[in-house]
């Protein structure tokens, strides 16, 4: 199986989203008055997982509507 770019991006945007919420709980703390404070990073690690998850679903249907479909450049 040839791996597209699609798959590619999804793979990398999902490890930067790991990344992302592993810097976000090391970075995340509670201050004295109970006040929970995150960083971006939290949130931006569920984006780029979800839109990773997203890429690599299309990739991989593009890949078995193409095999289908004995079609090489669709």
């Amino acid at each position: 199986m040839k791996k597209s770019k699609m798959f590619w991006i999804g793979l990398l945007t999902i490890v930067l989203g790991l990344i992302f919420g592993v810097y976000g709980n090391l970075t995340t703390y509670m201050d004295n008055q109970g006040v929970l404070h995150e960083t971006i990073y939290t949130p931006l690690s569920v984006l780029f997982i979800i839109i990773g998850i997203l890429s690599l679903s299309m990739s991989t249907l593009i890949y078995f509507f193409r095999k289908k479909n004995n079609l090489s450049n669709v």
